[in-house]
């Protein structure tokens, strides 16, 4: 096992990020009934989320995949909590969008397991193939973004949809 970032630095940026939600509550984003709290652009909110020299492989890897355009960043801090009726990361199963190509990373300050994992996703669904076919299923558009459990279990009951797939 390999730790991207020490045990200290997690705490340090955990603790920078309960501070500033204490402090500018109102910077904070809320998802998922509330129990997804994110801060957009918390780069620009504290130095210690401005991890370069941590993050220069991965920024080098955003490069290439992007064929060296710019390459427009930003970094998310957050937390995910319990809560009644939680959506999960991000409010649910979500797709980001399908006409723009995005790179990310995420980089996780406790320990991840499958049992508090809040992170998953379906391979291949970034696809534009994939996509049309889902809609196609679906009935629904292109861009929608934002699916049930009902459609996600509809997609893998006709077979159109593998989460097992990896």
């Amino acid at each position: 096992r390999s730790e991207f970032l020490s045990k200290d630095m997690c705490r340090s940026i955990i603790g920078s990020l309960q501070q500033i939600e204490r402090n500018r509550p109102g910077i904070f984003q809320r998802e998922s009934n509330g129990a997804d709290t994110r801060l957009y652009g918390a780069d620009r909110v504290a130095s210690i989320f401005r991890l370069e020299r941590e993050t220069a492989e991965l920024d080098r890897l955003a490069g290439a995949f992007h064929k060296g355009k710019d390459v427009v960043q930003f970094q998310m801090a957050g937390h995910i909590t319990y809560a009644p009726d939680n959506l999960g990361s991000g409010a649910g199963w979500h797709r980001d969008s399908p006409f723009s190509q995005q790179f990310k990373f995420i980089i996780y300050l406790n320990d991840v397991s499958e049992e508090n994992g809040p992170f998953q996703y379906i391979p291949g669904s970034h696809r534009h193939d994939t996509i049309a076919k889902y809609s196609r299923f679906l009935a629904c558009a292109l861009s929608q973004h934002r699916f049930s459990d009902a459609e996600i279990i509809s997609l893998e009951r006709a077979g159109v949809l593998d989460r097992k797939s990896t």
